[in-house]
This record gives structure tokens, sequence and C-alpha cells, in this order.
């Protein structure tokens, strides 16, 4: 007897793994968003998970750039447009 379509997807699709998404909001800087953020990535870290910084911005804060080196970051590369220079994630590296 044929299967159902919700029967077949069932058996055939790879095993799914539920993500979760974490919205972490602040008013004003320096309220704390991106410590709570690097604080969350270094404990996640230490329990074996997978972490990368893809950029970061510490707005030259001593405690976020120190929290930000205990962590992997891809690199960064400068493009220059129209006279200004920007720095973007290098996907390529």
């Amino acid at each position: 007897m044929p299967k159902s379509p919700e029967e077949w997807l069932e058996q055939t699709a790879p095993e799914k793994r539920a993500g979760t998404f974490k919205l972490i909001l602040g008013y004003a800087p320096g309220v704390g968003k991106t410590y709570n953020m690097l604080s969350e990535a270094i404990r996640r870290h230490r329990r074996g998970e997978d972490v990368v910084i893809g950029v970061i911005e510490t707005h030259g804060r001593k405690v976020t750039a120190e929290l930000a080196q205990q962590l992997e970051a891809v690199a960064r590369k400068k493009i220059e447009y129209k006279g200004t220079i920007f720095e973007e994630m290098d996907v390529d590296a």
C-alpha cells in the first residue's frame, strides 16, 4: 500500500534539530547588549558548541575587547568605497 506524503517525508527527511532565536534588546548605548551576547557565546563555547564571531564593534570598551579575544573571529577585510575605507567580514577567509 503506498505511503502518504507525510509518512514518506517522516522517513526520508533528515533528522531535524530545532534551533533557538535569542533577541537582546537595549535602547541606549552601553547597556550591555554586546557584553551579554559575548558572555553567552563564551558559555556555549565552554560547553563544546562551535561559536565564531562574524563581526564585532567594541566601541573602544576594554572589557568587550577582552571578552571577544576569548572566541575565534572571522577575518576582516578593508574595502574602499568612494574614498572611504570600511571593514567587513572576509567571507573568503
